[in-house]
């Protein structure tokens, strides 16, 4: 496979894993201290769509990079993510570590940033 087709794929993938990077916190921060247990379970449920997306996204960028090896060697910190900051059998000690899949939302403005979206139209024109 290409390289160009890692990089739509790349492309595609920034917004709605930088979506869900933004649901991670307020998911964290409810499951841990909501009283309804409605809005606990949803919190819950949330913080598992975000880290199945974060391991789908993954999965398929490893699939469409040429070199699958030097993918995963260079997309270290990604897989670091999804290894320490699963939503189950994490020790209570390490319950914060789930929220590092929040800075995949820095990527994510960085990314938006490159592309022009937040200047001004007196800054480009």
């Amino acid at each position: 496979m290409s390289t160009e087709r890692l990089q739509r794929m790349v492309k595609a993938c920034e917004v709605p894993i930088g979506i869900l990077a933004l649901a991670v916190v307020p998911a964290l921060v409810l499951e841990d201290r909501a009283t309804d247990a409605a809005l606990r379970s949803a919190a819950y449920l949330t913080n598992w769509v975000v880290w199945l997306a974060f391991c789908g996204e993954f999965l398929l960028k490893r699939v469409a990079a040429p070199r699958r090896a030097v993918f995963v060697r260079e997309a270290w910190f990604d897989l670091a993510i999804i290894v320490l900051s699963p939503p189950f059998l994490v020790p209570q000690q390490m319950d914060s570590l789930r929220a590092l899949r929040a800075v995949r939302l820095f990527r994510f403005l960085v990314t938006v940033q490159g592309t022009g979206r937040f200047e001004s139209s007196e800054a480009t024109g």
